[in-house]
């Protein structure tokens, strides 16, 4: 081959290079349909992004950002905005730092918490005030732990890519039985006849506590976009709270005909000084009794008792 020929080559395999390198992926594409005015195109393309990605958490990031957004004009039609309530520090509890927390429960006067991550999931009973370990139950290590409730007796506990849900003993000794769970499992609550979870979709499914089976199936929006990631759940008074994932906004739904009814602002909850080794929140439990609510996090080392302030427009 000349050496004019061999230049010419390099050029064109240069070229094709370049151009297959800057070929939108489904991060840049769902980026490009924002940038447009595509919102709800953008957070469908964002949500093809595989867990396996190198770029799976900016999309999730960025699905989060988008459909989190708070609209404080009337909708259309003359329909009120949703009520938007800031978080107001009544107390603060010691909490394991080391817990990588799933969901968070009141089981009378303790807490029921899962901690997450492969080879490290264990459903633990905890002292409210010292944070103390007082019952753990270990999940086997090919389980990633998520969110979990106690429900006639026994605690349902869900796993995040398995396809499975295990239901262990009121005591935390032994695992009962476990059950079919299509596609991933996030968070998890119940009211008075169904376990209630959530997939990291804007879906919140309604379950059968005795065969797993999916009785209903509501699709959360705020306004017209899908409200995606939606993680850690918790029944308050006949409403859920909804926390989004990896935001620290928690979303207030009704149960019933998924509309969105409000929001729960607690960003800066957790100190600046603590968080260089913390991750987002992700822990919300209600006390009926003496009416608390309480919000932690992954590896956070506090857990916090708030109070609910709407915020003054």
């Amino acid at each position: 081959m000349s050496k004019h020929k061999t230049v010419i080559l390099m050029i064109v395999l240069s070229f094709v290079g370049c151009h297959r390198d800057k070929s939108p992926n489904s991060l840049q594409a769902g980026e490009d349909l924002l940038y447009q005015g595509k919102p709800r195109e953008a957070i469908e393309m964002l949500a093809t992004v595989p867990w396996s990605a190198q770029e799976a958490m900016a999309a999730r990031r960025l699905i989060a950002e988008i459909c989190t957004r708070i609209d404080l004009p009337r909708q259309d039609g003359g329909q009120a905005r949703p009520r938007v309530d800031l978080v107001e520090i009544v107390s603060t509890l010691p909490h394991d730092a080391s817990c990588y927390t799933q969901g968070l429960e009141f089981n009378g006067d303790t807490l029921l918490e899962s901690c997450g991550l492969y080879e490290k999931s264990v459903v633990r009973r905890v002292d409210v005030d010292t944070g103390a370990v007082l019952q753990e139950y270990r999940l086997n290590s090919k389980y990633f732990g998520e969110g979990l409730t106690q429900f006639g007796g026994s605690v349902f506990v869900l796993t995040w890519a398995e396809g499975v849900g295990l239901v262990l003993d009121s005591k935390l000794t032994q695992q009962e039985r476990s059950f079919t769970v299509q596609g991933e499992g996030w968070g998890m609550t119940h009211d008075a006849t169904s376990l209630i979870c959530s997939n990291g979709s804007n879906e919140i499914r309604f379950l059968d506590p005795k065969s797993g089976a999916i009785k209903k199936v509501i699709k959360i929006f705020n306004g017209e976009l899908p409200l995606m990631n939606i993680n850690e759940l918790e029944y308050v008074n006949g409403e859920l709270l909804a926390n989004i994932w990896p935001t620290e906004r928690i979303a207030r739904i009704d149960p019933v005909s998924g509309r969105l009814l409000g929001w729960i602002l607690a960003e800066g909850l957790l100190p600046n000084r603590l968080r260089f080794k913390a991750d987002v929140l992700n822990g919300i439990a209600y006390d009926s009794a003496g009416d608390r609510l309480l919000l932690t996090g992954k590896l956070w080392p506090t857990t916090f008792v708030v109070r609910l302030k709407p915020l003054a427009l």
